[in-house]
């Protein structure tokens, strides 16, 4: 089996570098990305999405991203409480 997805769409926060209590380092962004189809009143509409990045990664992503920009960001998915 395969769990792999692409996410593109909006950065909605600045990312913040957190560490957790193992000393790994790592960021959440939300990103609003556009659905494919219209509804019925003929509008996009738009899911918010959490994704946790890691280690060196989120550094960069803190370092080089901002509110508004477009990032695309591949990984796997993992359901969480």
């Amino acid at each position: 089996m395969l769990n792999q997805v692409v996410i593109v769409g909006k950065v909605l926060e600045k990312p913040i570098l957190e560490v957790d209590e193992n000393g790994m380092k790592f960021t959440k962004v939300v990103v609003e990305v556009e659905r494919n189809f219209k509804n019925s009143q003929g509008e996009y509409e738009c899911d918010t999405l959490t994704c946790t990045v890691f280690r060196l990664v989120a550094e960069e992503l803190v370092n080089r991203v901002d509110v508004n920009d477009l990032v695309g960001i591949k990984g796997r998915l993992q359901s969480t409480n």
